[in-house]
């Protein structure tokens, strides 16, 4: 969500509502926004779906130190995890990350054209 009004409004909306008649309501709160601790954090999107976080990290640790590698899953039924087709690595510094985008960047793995670009902007450097 873009601002707390709209965050508390999806809690309001969402929480304890209950999908397809599923068994389960969901759980809808607000947190903090998740930091990594570190600016060089890289957004990849349009990742293959059998992609996992060990594949994610193979494939950025050819262009320097990985710190972190994540994919993002959502829960299917009967418990299986499966990607959203993104997520987030973290490199060592800020020469690697830039040489990560600039290598991987609308590469085609698998039939998918990856994108890859810098997380989130940083107001005093302005990428």
């Amino acid at each position: 969500m873009s601002t707390v009004q709209e965050a508390e409004k999806a809690v309001r909306m969402y929480h304890g509502y209950v999908i397809y008649s599923s068994v389960r309501p969901l759980t809808v709160y607000i947190t903090a926004p998740r930091q990594s601790g570190s600016p060089f954090e890289i957004f990849v999107c349009n990742l293959p779906w059998q992609v996992d976080d060990s594949w994610l990290e193979k494939l950025f640790s050819a262009h320097g130190e990985v710190v972190d590698a994540r994919v993002v899953y959502y829960e299917r039924r009967g418990g299986t995890r499966r990607s959203r087709g993104f997520g987030f690595v973290t490199m060592a510094t800020e020469e690697q990350s830039y040489y990560a985008i600039n290598s991987l960047n609308k590469q085609v793995l698998e039939g998918r054209t990856l994108r890859v670009k810098v997380s989130r902007e940083s107001p005093q450097q302005g990428y």
